[in-house]
């Protein structure tokens, strides 16, 4: 029989492993961001996996090299978090955009049905790795280097961690599911027709 604790972890457990198979278009976005960091900082790209499934360690990477600089690392780092809130505000306007007459068409239930799952699978993924945020941290002592820590280091300590990754992480995946869920039903107000 399953006490308390464990019912708990199989439930965590059981609804990770659903959410990781309904956001796996997020590892794109998440490879993405950081492949169009590295160009906008002028570091070249090497080599892109969007999806690995070879090794179950990560999901994908971006090989690339450039010049040093702990503001550009720290940039590469956390793209995806800013892709996960641009593809999640893109889809919050549209939602605004459309609803806000009270009226809708099919299709357009459709696009937003479409562009609420892109945005939960951005936003999943969105968090960056140990690994995303290590480059950070290898970088010479700058003028921007305390500033930087205190921002990578935070984020660093949550997902290198694994009781807090598996909290943290799990908590700001359900409530950016939740949220986004929530803002769409209340944009549509009471006539939505689903």
């Amino acid at each position: 029989m399953l006490g308390p604790l464990h019912f708990i972890r199989l439930l965590i457990q059981t609804t990770g492993l659903v959410m990781h198979f309904i956001t796996i278009p997020g590892s794109f976005f998440h490879e993405l961001a950081h492949q169009l960091a590295c160009y906008l900082v002028g570091h070249r790209v090497l080599e892109v996996r969007y999806i690995v499934r070879d090794n179950p360690a990560y999901a994908g990477y971006v090989l690339h090299q450039g010049p040093p600089g702990v503001a550009r690392h720290l940039f590469i780092g956390i793209a995806p978090l800013l892709m996960g809130f641009a593809v999640w505000a893109v889809t919050l306007g549209l939602g605004w955009f459309w609803l806000s007459d009270g009226q809708i068409a099919l299709w357009q239930v459709g696009v937003l049905l479409v562009a609420a799952w892109m945005t939960a699978a951005a936003t999943y993924a969105a968090l960056p790795s140990p690994l995303d945020m290590a480059g950070t941290f290898q970088q010479p002592f700058s003028l921007l280097t305390i500033p930087c820590y205190l921002i990578a280091g935070p984020v660093w300590l949550i997902a290198h961690d694994y009781k807090l990754h598996l909290w943290g992480w799990t908590l700001w995946r359900v409530l950016v599911v939740a949220g986004t869920a929530y803002v769409i039903y209340r944009l549509a107000g009471p006539g939505f027709p689903l």
